[in-house]
């Protein structure tokens, strides 16, 4: 694939992460609440301030409501009060986003985009519903606002970053080295020749630096997976069967399957590796024990394994991000791991929710409460999982990481491309482990890390990435 095609697909698949990670709701019910609610005359906010732009929005019951959030954003992000949220909000959509998220989101695009100056809105504008084009600082982005009937409150919105013109090909590796750089606070690449059993560095920042994983960190799930195979306790056709007692949150299938359903190991592999299942990741944890997961890291080449001890299932994450109290969370973190074990053991008939997840935009604890590796200890795994795929019997590894090559990778210049990301809310984790087709094999590994807030410029990490294939697919 060219560079320019390469680069074309990944636009597309870009803005869909980025739309997803800045969402704030779309909620829509039939019956209306009909409430007075004081909007904004044409181009000026609810306090009668004007706006910074010269074109102005529709004068319509959406126009007035963006007018009022553009203000909002522009000029008093930091100074927004509950009571002011739920002026401009439908209640339903509250339920979903409580006011406090609201304007935390409001003060994180201030900080990063503020002012926002209007542009132009779709023809496809009605009184009820527009798509207005705006531009920050630094992106342009697209608005999508509903309105009620009758209340003229909000009800659906979402920002969605305009992906820009398809950036020239680096000129260096000191290039990628600034581009990565500029992604989050805590920012590390790895890219390293791999041969006769080392990683090999080439290109590298902060390759030492060990952060959150998000899902990534299953690929020590899929490590101890392929050592119980080799030791006789479990075969890939071990059956496994769904319980409503390890189902976790999408991403994923498998927690839709009534339970009772039985798949083979390999299916459920296949399905943790591939779209990153959490209901996948969690019966294999079951399946193979977290006590042997753990201490299979070091096998793994993790140097600092205690940071994943224990070893959460991803059930148990979304509980400790989404439905216990921040107390909760504190006692389990100054436990002992004797303690922890307990602890967890005591969340078992506990169950995260999926509305709770309409309201998660930003980071919680993911310093101290994730699965941790450097891109180091991810080189070693990667690894050791290829050599692993050489002894009798586990050859399907190289098959199950090789399901979703991650980005439109050029698959004439890479024939094998082994790939695992994971992310949440200011987590993000890209891992590849890859074959060119003289030969030579390359570990690539792109984390980001922010605690205080989402990673949202999804379409730089992708541009990234591909820039270091490119550089890869030309060099020596």
């Amino acid at each position: 694939m060219a560079f320019g095609e390469g680069r074309r697909a990944v636009r597309a698949a870009s803005a869909v992460l980025s739309s997803l990670a800045l969402t704030l709701a779309a909620c829509h019910e039939r019956d209306s609440v009909a409430l007075d609610v004081p909007l904004s005359a044409p181009g000026s906010s609810s306090d009668g301030s004007a706006l910074p732009q010269a074109a102005r929005p529709p004068d319509t019951m959406a126009g007035r409501q963006l007018s009022w959030l553009l203000q909002a954003i522009n000029e008093r992000a930091d100074e927004l009060r509950p009571q002011e949220i739920q002026r401009h909000f439908e209640d339903v959509f509250l339920r979903a986003v409580p006011s406090a998220d609201v304007m935390a989101q409001f003060s994180s695009l201030a900080r990063e985009q503020a002012p926002l100056t209007f542009l132009e809105v779709s023809p496809d504008t009605s009184e009820m519903s527009l798509l207005a084009l705006v531009e920050g600082t630094r992106a342009k982005l697209t608005i999508g606002m509903n309105v009620q009937p009758g209340s003229g409150k909000i009800s659906g919105l979402q920002f969605t970053p305009v992906p820009e013109p398809v950036p020239e090909p680096p000129a260096s590796w000191e290039r990628v080295d600034q581009s990565v750089a500029s992604l989050a606070p805590q920012a590390q690449y790895l890219v390293a020749r791999v041969d006769r059993g080392t990683c090999e560095s080439l290109h590298e920042r902060a390759p030492e630096e060990r952060l959150a994983l998000g899902s990534s960190s299953t690929l020590y799930v899929l490590a101890e997976l392929a050592r119980q195979i080799s030791a006789g306790s479990v075969r890939w056709d071990t059956p496994v069967v769904i319980e409503d007692a390890l189902k976790s949150l999408p991403s994923g299938e498998l927690q839709n399957l009534a339970p009772g359903t039985q798949l083979s190991a390999r299916q459920v592999a296949d399905k943790m590796i591939a779209i990153s299942d959490n209901t996948a990741a969690d019966h294999l944890i079951a399946l193979l024990g977290r006590e042997n997961i753990e201490a299979g890291q070091a096998a793994a080449g993790h140097q600092a394994p205690e940071l994943n001890v224990p070893f959460l299932a991803t059930r148990e994450l979304f509980l400790f991000r989404l439905e216990l109290e921040a107390a909760d969370t504190d006692m389990y973190l100054s436990q002992s791991v004797r303690d922890r074990r307990v602890f967890l053991s005591d969340l078992a008939g506990r169950a995260p929710r999926l509305e709770s997840a309409a309201s998660w935009f930003l980071p919680g604890r993911i310093e101290q409460l994730e699965w941790f590796a450097s891109a180091q200890d991810l080189c070693r795994l990667m690894l050791s999982l290829q050599q692993r795929s050489q002894e009798p019997g586990l050859a399907p590894l190289r098959d199950v990481l090789a399901q979703d090559p991650g980005l439109p990778i050029d698959a004439e210049q890479f024939p094998y491309i082994a790939f695992k990301g994971g992310s949440e809310p200011g987590v993000l984790n890209l891992t590849w482990l890859v074959e060119r087709r003289d030969g030579a094999r390359f570990f690539v590994s792109i984390g980001l890390n922010d605690p205080k807030a989402p990673i949202l410029d999804t379409t730089s990490v992708l541009y990234s990435a591909l820039d270091i294939f490119d550089l890869l697919g030309t060099s020596n």
